[in-house]
């Protein structure tokens, strides 16, 4: 966290009526006068006033010709290439506490007292309103979300009869939907009743159905299949060198972190290689590299095959991991070509997607061993992301009883046993935060550091949902 740095008004700064250079003069005559008596008395003692001269009065302490910690950052940041900027955002606004500079925070973060916390076990059975004219759309059932992000992109709703759709169930876009606020907490969307009757239709069937061969020509899968454009790009695509000879890194991973490079949740391991070097290695967005079954996590011994960036930045790029028992992912070609810039079903398809109803039960897995069910998933209905999972122990595991505690959503994967993965252990999970009984309690950005602290990993920043054009 940066240091705060009071700003003298123009007008303070003109109440100091001794010049810099005459308080200099003045200070260098009485240090000259000092040195000579306490020469006098204790030899060598002179050196005692050798020192640099205190910063003149209004200059705020320190050298007067070093520059100021605001400037120092300023240069920091002027030195960055944008990458790293764009990377550093992130960080620079999960470490929003009172006492940080609004300059670190774009402008489309969502203020902490303007964050609306809801488990989803309350946002299910609401119903969903016209935000014109107040008319009932139907009730939510489900929600589509992104493995990776945590990111709802659709909610289900299940329409009244009174529609003439007999009470079927659609997909609506989270980014057409809003929550009122008020005495009558109501969620609301631009689609009209109309529109309502020519989006997707979702199934129980439809929904299992969905990765099947012939499934591809279903309107769900090809729904589904579409993503916002800027989401298929790759940040680093034009900035690959590929006339310099391909790197290999055998280690261990010893922090995995999503940034936001360009706009894009990005996911980024650092590794230390056997040497005890550490290299920052971009796999790519969040959706792509946490969604498999072999996503990266702390502690794992992996072979990483990177490519350069032509502008020399620190930072490597993945062309492909081996995460051991034969789990390899392929991130992006020898080219440089990201995997997951093609629009096919492979890559963008169904299978990034989980339902908010089937997370709800499943047991946990921690690095060392299994730690209870998911109780509750708590959404920032803002932003329209999942923040946090609320886990329930085992019972009497460790006399901890029925206590439920706190975890982010970030370092949650999804295992092939079909059970959720924590990138953590049991003693984290357990050190963390109790679940509030009032998730109005979760604004507070001291709780919520403090649950990211016990997980080692930087606090999440809520960012407005913004429309996006799905092609």
């Amino acid at each position: 966290m940066q240091d705060s740095v009071r700003k003298d008004s123009g007008e303070s700064m003109k109440t100091s009526q001794t010049p810099k250079s005459s308080w200099q003069n003045t200070h260098k005559l009485a240090t000259a006068v000092s040195a000579f008596f306490a020469a006098a008395i204790i030899p060598g003692a002179a050196v005692l006033f050798s020192a640099a001269p205190p910063a003149p009065p209004g200059n705020g302490g320190g050298n007067p010709n070093q520059p100021s910690p605001a400037q120092r950052d300023n240069e920091n940041n002027n030195n960055q290439n944008p990458a790293d900027r764009n990377a550093a955002d992130r960080n620079n606004m999960n470490a929003n506490q009172g006492n940080q500079a609004n300059r670190d925070r774009p402008a489309n973060a969502i203020e902490s007292t303007k964050l609306e916390f809801q488990t989803w076990t309350k946002i299910k059975g609401q119903n969903l309103y016209t935000k014109t004219d107040d008319k009932d759309l139907g009730n939510i059932e489900d929600a589509l979300i992104s493995r990776g992000t945590g990111r709802i992109d659709y909610l289900v709703v299940k329409t009244g009869a009174t529609l003439g759709m007999g009470g079927k169930q659609v997909l609506v876009p989270y980014d057409q939907i809003s929550l009122k606020t008020g005495e009558r907490h109501e969620f609301r969307s631009d689609t009209t009743q109309d529109q309502l009757k020519g989006m997707t239709e979702f199934s129980e069937k439809s929904w299992k159905d969905r990765n099947n061969a012939g499934g591809e020509k279903e309107p769900l899968h090809q729904t589904l299949s579409r993503q916002p454009a800027n989401e298929r790009q790759d940040p680093y695509a034009n900035n690959i060198n590929t006339n310099e000879k391909a790197q290999t890194i055998e280690g261990k991973v010893t922090d995995v972190s999503r940034r936001n490079i360009n706009g894009m949740e990005q996911v980024v391991i650092t590794v230390q290689d056997n040497a005890g070097k550490k290299q920052e290695v971009n796999l790519g967005p969040s959706w792509f590299a946490a969604t498999g079954d072999a996503s990266p996590q702390r502690g794992q011994q992996v072979t990483v095959h990177t490519l350069k960036t032509r502008d020399g930045n620190a930072m490597l790029v993945a062309t492909s991991v081996s995460y051991g028992q034969g789990k390899d992912v392929r991130y992006r070609e020898d080219t440089g070509k990201a995997a997951w810039t093609d629009n096919n079903s492979k890559t963008v398809g169904p299978s990034r997607y989980f339902t908010a109803n089937e997370l709800v039960g499943k047991d946990v897995d921690t690095q060392d061993g299994r730690l209870g069910t998911v109780e509750h998933l708590i959404v920032e209905c803002n932003s329209g992301e999942v923040a946090f999972v609320s886990i329930d122990p085992d019972r009497n595991f460790l006399g901890i009883g029925d206590t439920k505690r706190l975890v982010p959503f970030e370092i949650v994967t999804f295992q092939p046993n079909g059970h959720i993965g924590l990138d953590a252990t049991k003693e984290m999970v357990l050190a963390s935060r109790q679940t509030p009984k009032n998730l109005e309690d979760l604004r507070s950005d001291e709780l919520r550091s403090q649950v990211f602290k016990s997980f080692d990993i930087q606090p999440q920043t809520f960012i407005a949902r913004e429309r996006s054009e799905w092609k």
